[in-house]
């Protein structure tokens, strides 16, 4: 306690300062808040029976990784229904109305599709039917099959468009895909193309009778126009070859569709074009062949054959990623895909060449869709009505990394987590301000912690959402289309939706997000906690701090903030006795240029708890409490809308980085906020003085030097480093110090002193050996070309550096790029950026250095970082890939020989710790 003497006008404000105090007394007293004695009232909660949602559950790895959980999936809604097997007038109406624009990347370009709805429509049974034919054939043709059975298997042949095919249909998965007239205004009403349709439905027709009961041969059922010579006689007409370029063909005796390119120099009775095939030798001649095989007699053998190019699997065209990576493959094999056939077993469809092109987009398309879909179904549960939040946006919020989008949930996540904290903080803040710092973070782990957001996902179902796959367009099925990569359910369950705890605990046999027919697959129990986060995230982008609560409220966790919480809260900081500390907070308010309206909490904030002993009823914990949760979400919600194409991996290194203790104690000295400090410390005391001192030589000056700004001239280069590693986390480590080894190449370091240097030459070798280390890795440099001839400053334009820069470095996980970001905000650079290659893993060394080792999935990480310092260079550095864990103690002991060399160029005088 401290007494203050003070004058007769003085004691006259302290009089009135006491009545004021007196009176807000009464006023909490009036609110609850104190009782008869003017004592915190006894009525105040108790942190135990805060919610029954925030006690984590007891369930083995609830929130792990470790944990697996066999969930269902849910089905959209609003794609379902029986109308399809209605004998009367069906009227159809487009769900959405918004319009929606949908990347789609392509083998060589990406495409927008745009998607808006047409208004309703109405189809008599007979144009159901016909309308249903269509699709069937169209989908089952390219990407299925028209058939079941075969002779290897023992079961007949048969056609699966026969007049029964309601086994093709699903009222869970029920729409229609209709080709449309490109009128002006289609925007308002559409106008079915029937034409094409009725071709699709005819084809059909003949298909049927052609595969009757009967088992008489194809072609004697086939009755084609013959109108004379110098014609190709197709299985139901004859034309000539040029009507024949380019037009899409059906196979009889196959079902399967091309596109005719031109007539070879073959004919039916020629060598068999598959004879080198061992499986094939037996066949001497095409119309061998198809005799043997299919029990096909030619009636035209020696008419030339067709040169057909056959349809391809559909592909993902959803992520760039994917498309650079999976169409390469069968691109390359395309061309050697041509086939030989007769075209007398050939079908022509009359349809046009763009029907089939856009055929291959409805796969990523519709599934597309699909998902924006349960994402608009998952909004209309959560039944927000403050404001519109986007589809995009939830379906950001359920889809993770393994579905190698070009989105997912993680920075959303880490915004959503932020969010979380700051609510809870604030919650339990103003709920019980009786409560010390220690007892209100430990409710607040136990409320966010993985096992408890777990229990909140789950009772709102919210794993049946969760996108944990990449899209397999082979596995996707369109309404009437046969699958022909079946995934039969052995899963040990009776129906599609699980309702009982089936999991299992750190099995690595497991395949994560892989569903089965009936849509069971196994999920992370992290995953859903991680969801969680996102979708609060997710509300907090596009409603604020309202939509998220309203989210939390909706997962059952009764957050809100009270205006009579802050009331009373704001009313209690007004009775503390800040009287002998007039001068103190006015001071302070000067220096800030912020005038307090409740005193009090700005002298709750600036007293140290060893003021108790002195009979202070308050300290700083509890704001600090509050503050660490208001300062996460103000940075992450910085960090997350400045940098949007930045991972969540960086994010949380930059949030790190500017986020931390020292940081923080660096700022107050700088802006002389330790004298305003009020302790009885004497110890404490003697570390503030100590600490100021350390930073008098090293920081300050440096500070000083870079707010009045640079005196190097004109040079502007940027610092490119590349680094490798077994995941992103240890290549960043690698590329973070490969480039602080650029920064000591560039004289920005110095040695503390000459010990410190000899000792890192006798650990990690001379310099001259260390550079034959580092002349064996790739290096990039990217700067621009007016920059290649520029030299480096002389050593007497650097004397601004000459006391060295503390770095203190974590061995750590992700210790090395925190130690680097630090730096650079030090310095006032800009962040260094990564970029990532996947590399042979014969490039990887093993711990050992000298010998290979395989990394066991097959390829390593590679990273490359840059880094662009203002008025200087570019550093771009490329580091070594790393195959397994091991190797991150290699990224260690390389850090600290980068930052070993750093220091002796002077820049840096390193810490472990």
């Amino acid at each position: 306690m401290f007494q203050l003497l003070v004058g007769p006008k003085a004691r006259s404000m302290q009089k009135a300062k006491q009545l004021a105090c007196l009176d807000a007394c009464k006023r909490l007293h009036q609110l609850g808040a104190l009782d008869d004695h003017l004592s915190p009232s006894a009525e105040e909660p108790q942190l135990e029976n805060l919610s029954k949602a925030s006690i984590c559950s007891s369930g083995a790895g609830l929130g792990t990784t470790k944990r697996k959980e066999l969930h269902g999936t849910t089905k959209v809604l609003s794609m379902s229904g029986s109308w399809a097997s209605d004998r009367s007038v069906t009227k159809l109406q487009a769900k959405e109305a918004a319009t929606l624009d949908i990347d789609l990347y392509l083998h060589d370009k990406m495409v927008k599709a745009s998607v808006s709805p047409c208004g309703p429509l109405e189809l008599d049974a007979q144009q159901m039917e016909q309308a249903k034919l269509f699709q069937a054939l169209l989908f089952n043709g390219l990407f299925g099959k028209l058939f079941t059975g075969s002779k290897a298997s023992k079961t007949p042949r048969e056609f699966i468009l026969k007049k029964d095919d309601t086994f093709l249909w699903d009222n869970a998965n029920m729409y229609l895909l209709l080709p449309v007239d490109p009128t002006p205004d289609s925007r308002k009403s559409v106008c079915i193309n029937w034409n094409v349709i009725d071709v699709a439905a005819t084809t059909v027709g003949l298909m049927r009778s052609i595969y009757s009961e009967d088992q008489q041969n194809l072609i004697d059922k086939l009755k084609p126009e013959i109108n004379g010579g110098d014609l190709i006689h197709l299985a139901n007409k004859s034309c000539k070859v040029d009507d024949l370029r380019n037009t899409v063909a059906l196979a009889l005796h196959t079902g399967k569709m091309y596109t005719a390119l031109d007539v070879a120099d073959l004919c039916a009775n020629s060598t068999f074009d598959g004879a080198s095939d061992k499986k094939e030798a037996k066949f001497q001649t095409f119309a061998e062949y198809f005799e043997k095989k299919y029990s096909i007699f030619l009636r035209h053998p020696s008419q030339p054959l067709l040169v057909l190019k056959p349809t391809h699997n559909p592909h993902n065209l959803l992520s760039s990623k994917i498309r650079d990576e999976g169409n390469r493959v069968e691109n390359k094999n395309r061309a050697n895909s041509l086939v030989h056939m007769p075209p007398e077993l050939l079908i022509p469809l009359d349809l046009p060449a763009d029907v089939l092109r856009v055929f291959y987009l409805f796969p990523s398309l519709m599934y597309r869709i699909e998902s924006l879909m349960l994402a608009s179904q998952l909004r209309s549960d959560i039944a927000y009505t403050g404001s519109d939040i986007s589809s995009f946006l939830i379906l950001e919020a359920l889809t993770t990394l393994r579905c190698c989008e070009d989105f997912s949930m993680e920075r959303l996540e880490l915004l959503g987590d932020s969010v979380l904290k700051y609510a809870v903080s604030s919650d339990l803040f103003l709920r019980f301000p009786n409560k010390h710092e220690g007892q209100l973070s430990s409710r607040r782990q136990e409320i966010i912690c993985n096992a408890t957001l777990h229990r909140f996902g789950i009772e709102r179902k919210i794993q049946s959402y969760i996108r944990d796959a990449a899209f397999d367009p082979r596995r996707w099925c369109a309404p009437g289309q046969l699958s022909i990569w079946p995934c039969p359910c052995e899963c040990p369950v009776n129906s599609e939706v699980v309702t009982e705890d089936i999991h299992r605990i750190d099995d690595k046999s497991i395949i994560i997000g892989k569903a089965c027919d009936k849509g069971h697959r196994c999920i992370c129990s992290k995953t859903i906690s991680d969801c969680v986060e996102a979708l609060i995230g997710a509300y907090y982008v596009g409603g604020g701090l309202r939509a998220a609560f309203f989210v939390l409220k909706w997962l059952q966790n009764e957050i809100e903030i009270e205006e009579d919480l802050i009331v009373k809260a704001m009313l209690s900081a007004s009775a503390w006795n800040y009287l002998p500390k007039v001068d103190v907070v006015e001071l302070l308010e000067a220096k800030l240029g912020y005038v307090f309206s409740v005193k009090g909490l700005l002298i709750e904030a600036l007293t140290h708890p060893s003021q108790q002993e002195s009979g202070a009823t308050y300290c700083y914990q509890r704001l600090e409490f509050l503050g660490d949760a208001v300062l996460d979400i103000l940075l992450t919600q910085h960090l997350f809308f400045s940098h949007k194409d930045t991972d969540e991996g960086e994010l949380t290194d930059l949030r790190s980085a500017s986020v931390n203790n020292e940081n923080f104690a660096q700022v107050a000295v700088r802006h002389n906020l330790h004298h305003f400090l009020q302790h009885s410390s004497g110890l404490l005391q003697d570390q503030i003085t100590e600490y100021v001192n350390s930073l008098e030589g090293s920081f300050m000056d440096r500070t000083s030097f870079l707010s009045s700004g640079s005196s190097r001239g004109p040079k502007d280069l940027l610092l490119v480093r590349q680094g490798r590693g077994k995941n992103k986390v240890d290549a960043k480590a690698h590329a973070a110090s490969l480039l602080l080894r650029d920064l000591e190449e560039k004289g920005l370091v110095i040695p503390k002193n000459a010990s410190r240097t000899e000792q890192s030459e006798k650990k990690y070798g001379s310099p001259k050996h260390r550079k034959n280390l580092f002349d064996a890795m790739v290096t990039q440099n990217i700067a621009p070309p007016r920059q290649k001839d520029l030299t480096m400053p002389s050593t007497a334009s650097c004397s601004v550096f000459d006391k060295p820069l503390v770095v203190k470095v974590k061995l750590s996980k992700g210790g090395p790029r925190i130690s680097l970001y630090e730096s650079c905000k030090k310095f006032q650079w800009p962040m260094p950026t990564f970029e990532y290659v996947k590399v042979q893993p014969s490039v990887c060394p093993s711990s050992g250095g000298s010998s290979q080792k395989v990394a066991p999935q097959g390829f390593a990480f590679a990273s490359t970082i840059t880094l662009h310092i203002p008025n200087g260079d570019v550093i771009s550095l490329t580091g070594d890939g790393r195959p397994d864990k091991k190797s991150s103690q290699d990224s260690a002991a390389l850090l600290m020989l980068m930052l070993y060399e750093l220091q002796r160029r002077g820049r840096f005088q390193v810490q472990e710790v």
